[in-house]
């Protein structure tokens, strides 16, 4: 289920010509992987959890290749990393990770992906940590998901019942 949601995600985000488009526009670069992607910057280094800024967050395609980070118009030269962290978790219907970057001039990017093992086993990017959590629900994000199920509910009533 999670290789489906991954391929089904790939082809709404266009990674496969993100990756084709930048391999030749980049011909002396060997592109690692390329993903769809949701991203955040933070002003500060944090845990990833379930919040508000997921909800305005970045989808575009994660490309990882052996000198650069790419993330829609968000360059990242691996050679300006501080530190990376990759956290894999578990939901519903799959697994999904978080790649944290840290760089040098103490920006801090978070990757939401699905789960690709080619992420872990790569040479490029060196993971200063490989963990498995439990994502943390936001206040917001608790208030939402209860909105959300009492609007469904609230359909489902007025037009079948009520």
């Amino acid at each position: 289920m999670n290789n489906l949601i991954r391929l089904l995600s790939n082809l709404i985000y266009f990674s496969f010509l993100t990756k084709k488009r930048y391999q030749k526009e980049h011909p002396d670069e060997t592109v690692v992987l390329c993903d769809a992607s949701k991203a955040v910057k933070l002003p500060v280094d944090k845990e990833p959890e379930y919040g508000r800024e997921w909800v305005t967050s970045r989808r575009c395609s994660f490309l990882l290749s052996n000198k650069a980070i790419k993330a829609g118009n968000w360059t990242i030269l691996l050679q300006d990393i501080a530190k990376t962290e990759l956290i894999k978790f578990n939901y519903m219907y799959g697994k999904g990770m978080v790649l944290k970057v840290s760089t040098l001039n103490n920006e801090n990017y978070q990757f939401g992906m699905q789960y690709n093992k080619a992420v872990e086993v790569q040479d490029f990017l060196e993971l200063s940590e490989v963990r498995e959590q439990r994502l943390k629900k936001s206040t917001l994000s608790m208030l939402l998901r209860v909105l959300a199920v009492g609007y469904i509910l609230y359909v489902i009533l007025d037009h079948f019942i009520l």
